[in-house]
């Protein structure tokens, strides 16, 4: 992303060789905005939008919400990166728990590291 803009030969390359898309956003109308441009270069070179994975990578303090996580899964988000916070082990293990624990309540994850499941959420 070069200030608000999209970089398209970025999308071009994506739909061509890639496998997958790691925005790095500040609000998930970017998202849906990249979201849609990568659609519409799929649709041209006729291949499947639903081949490229989608992973959010977030800065610190960035998505770690439910509304953040239903947003991003809606607009068709697979994985999302969150930063640790805590700094030393114990608290990387506890912070780490409490993560699980509240993504286990979200309900809308899917493990996918298990290959039934890989496509599972779309």
């Amino acid at each position: 992303m070069f200030g608000d803009q999209w970089a398209k030969r970025v999308f071009k390359r994506i739909v061509e060789w890639g496998e997958g898309w790691l925005p790095v956003i500040r609000e998930i109308g970017q998202l849906v905005d990249g979201r849609n441009q990568l659609r519409a270069l799929c649709e041209e070179s006729g291949r499947d939008p639903a081949s490229i994975r989608i992973t959010v990578f977030g800065a610190i303090e960035q998505w770690r919400k439910r509304k953040h996580h239903d947003a991003l899964t809606a607009a068709g988000v697979e994985h999302v990166t969150i930063w640790l916070k805590a700094r030393d082990a114990d608290g990387m293990r506890h912070e780490l728990d409490a993560l699980a624990a509240y993504l286990q309540i979200l309900g809308a994850m899917v493990d996918f590291a298990d290959p039934a499941n890989e496509r599972a959420a779309r």
